[in-house]
């Protein structure tokens, strides 16, 4: 995205059953326009972490348990809880 500034953050989110494809974590709650990239994100608890990744469009974070017991059950998910990653993406 020419013109626009790139920002990168390390964020906690407080998630009351976001981060699959229906309840969405959009770019938006982070003052972003576009996601770029986006690290694991850690439960506060530390019993979990979670594979984070933008969208395909950038505009959400999805997020993957992968302590699901099969593959095909590994899709993104809802999460409770409280999260940690780190979040690069544009103003």
């Amino acid at each position: 995205m020419s013109g626009k500034e790139l920002s990168c953050r390390q964020v906690t989110l407080v998630l009351t059953g976001q981060g699959g494809t229906t309840n969405l974590i959009p770019a938006s709650v982070l003052a972003l326009k576009k996601i770029e990239q986006c690290t694991n994100a850690i439960l506060s608890t530390d019993a979990k972490v979670y594979t984070a990744t933008p969208n395909y469009a950038g505009t959400a974070i999805l997020l993957v348990d992968l302590t699901q017991a099969t593959d095909a059950s590994r899709i993104p998910a809802d999460v409770t809880g409280t999260i940690r990653l780190v979040v690069k993406g544009y103003l």
